[in-house]
Parts: C-alpha cells; sequence; structure tokens
C-alpha cells in the first residue's frame, strides 16, 4: 500500500467514526457521547501517528533500498573490476610464459649461432693458415724463380760479354739452381812461373766482373782446382789475390769475392802439374768461378 492510498483511508475511517457518533448523540446521553468522541478522537490520533510512523518506515526503506542498490552496483562494479583485474593477470601471466618461452628459443638459437660462429672461425683460422703457408710456399717459389730467372739473365749476359772465348773453347760456362761456374784452364792464365796474369786472361777476368757488377745480390767464388799436386798455400792465395784485383779492376769490389782453398792445401808441398788437354774442363788443372747469391753477412 502506497502512501496517499493509507493516507485516504485513514481520512475515510475518521469520517464514517464522525458520522456514526453523531447518529448515536442523537439517541444516547451527551456523557456517552463526549466519551465516543474523544475515543474517536484518540483512535484517528493513533491512526495518524501510525500512518506517519508508516511514511518514515517507507522512507527508511526507500532509502535502505537505494544504500543496497548503490551498494549492489558497486560490489557488481568491484566484480567487474576484479574479474579484470584477473583476466589481465591471467593475460599477463600467459604473455610471460610465451615472453620465457621465446626467450629460451632465442637463447637456444644464439646458442646454435655461437656454435656455427665458432665453426666458421674454427675454419676461417684453418684456411688462413692454409692461406698463410700456401702464401710462404708461394713466396718461396717465387724466390727460388726470381734467382732462377737471376741466374738465367746472368747466363745470357755473361755469354754475350764472353763469346768469343767461349766459341773458341777456351772457357766453359755452365749453370745449376745454385750457381753459375767459369772454368779457365789455368795454363791459359799465367805465365810460365805462375807469376803474371796473361793480358787475355785480365781482359776476359774483367769482362766477367762487369757482368756480376750488374747483379748485387750475386759474388764470386774462387779457386783453383788441383790436378796430381797441391801449390804451397802462399803461392795459391797470391795467385788468388791477383784474379781479385783483376775482377776488382772490372767494377766488382772486393766484399763480394771469396777465396776457396782446398783442405789438404797446407800440408801439401809437391809442385803441381799442368793438365793436360781438355781435362780441366771437368774441373782438376782449371781456375774455377763459382757466381752465386752471396750468404748473409
Amino acid at each position: 500500500m502506497t502512501k496517499t492510498k493509507f493516507r485516504t483511508s485513514a481520512l475515510r475511517g475518521l469520517t464514517v467514526l464522525s458520522t456514526s457518533v453523531l447518529l448515536v448523540s442523537c439517541v444516547v446521553p451527551e456523557r456517552h457521547y463526549n466519551e465516543a468522541v474523544e475515543g474517536a478522537r484518540a483512535e484517528a490520533s493513533a491512526h495518524q501517528k501510525t500512518a506517519i510512523a508508516m511514511v518514515e518506515l517507507n522512507r527508511r526503506l526507500e532509502r535502505a533500498e537505494t544504500v543496497l542498490a548503490n551498494r549492489e552496483a558497486d560490489l557488481l562494479n568491484k566484480q567487474v573490476m576484479i574479474e579484470r583485474k584477473d583476466l589481465s593477470a591471467s593475460q599477463l601471466a600467459k604473455e610471460r610464459d610465451d615472453a620465457a618461452l621465446i626467450v629460451d628459443q632465442l637463447r637456444g638459437e644464439l646458442g646454435r649461432v655461437g656454435d656455427h660462429l665458432r665453426a666458421f672461425s674454427d675454419q676461417k683460422n684453418s684456411l688462413a693458415a692454409s692461406l698463410d703457408a700456401a702464401e710462404e710456399r708461394l713466396a718461396g717459389i717465387q724466390v727460388v724463380a726470381d734467382g732462377q730467372n737471376r741466374l738465367r739473365l746472368l747466363v745470357r749476359d755473361l755469354t754475350l760479354a764472353i763469346h768469343a772465348p767461349l766459341v773458341e773453347g777456351h772457357v766453359v760456362l755452365g749453370a745449376d739452381d745454385q750457381a753459375t761456374t767459369i772454368r779457365i784452364p789455368i795454363g791459359r792464365g799465367f805465365d810460365g812461373d805462375g807469376g803474371e796474369l796473361h793480358p787475355e786472361y785480365k781482359l776476359l777476368l774483367r769482362q766477367i766482373a762487369s757482368v756480376v757488377a750488374e747483379y748485387p745480390e750475386l759474388g764470386v767464388e774462387i779457386a783453383e782446382l788441383p790436378t796430381s799436386g797441391e801449390r804451397l798455400p802462399e803461392e795459391l792465395i797470391v795467385r788468388l789475390q791477383r784474379i781479385a784485383d783483376e775482377l776488382q779492376g772490372g767494377g766488382l769490389s772486393y766484399e763480394r769475392v771469396v777465396f776457396s782453398l782446398p783442405t789438404d792445401a797446407i800440408a801439401a808441398a809437391e809442385p803441381a802439374t799442368e793438365a793436360s788437354e781438355d781435362s780441366w774442363k771437368n774441373g782438376p788443372g782449371s781456375l774455377e768461378l763459382k757466381i752465386k747469391r752471396q750468404a748473409a753477412r
């Protein structure tokens, strides 16, 4: 029942009561009439108080319903927020797990890449070592090739410089990978007593020296190869020194000339015998000039 309906009913009851009292007052004494009126008024006042209390209760109920509705709405909002937070937390947890999985995968990939890089590095180092070794071998081959090429050029230049003695057979020219060798018979170099060089011999030595001087990396090792006997060391050194002097006169410095003495020359005292015919071409009885790369000093 609403507030309006309650008030209407109360007024209607009061009116009926008043009418009843008036009707009764016509037939009852005045005292009873007054008592009835007072009773009706008291009852009406009680009904009025009851109506007011009911109205106040309705107001409180409405306020309570409003508060309850607000609280329910707030609770619903909080529940929605909690659900959202739970969902966000769940999503964050899932994203964290996914990120951890991706990190693990990336670590695995990085490990494999590191293994590949180490393998590539080892291969690179191996290839670099092989390349260095190949370059070193190539450099050695190039040095040998350059040396052989220089020796070929030297042989060519010597052939041109002493062409006439070579053609006449007075000089032998040979070469291998180590040196270029020139042999001249001792009998054509020195006079009978072995003291002085023949003029044509001097010219030949100077022609050889002028060619060798153009190859600064080369030097000349001179030796007198024995026949059946050995010369005294002093005599041998004098003869070799005269040859060195002629080489120096042709432009070859003394620093590039080396004497080669037989190991048993000092012990031998028997005079040497001259070589016969062409035996000097094989060594004994010849003056030998070995033109080769100088040793490092």
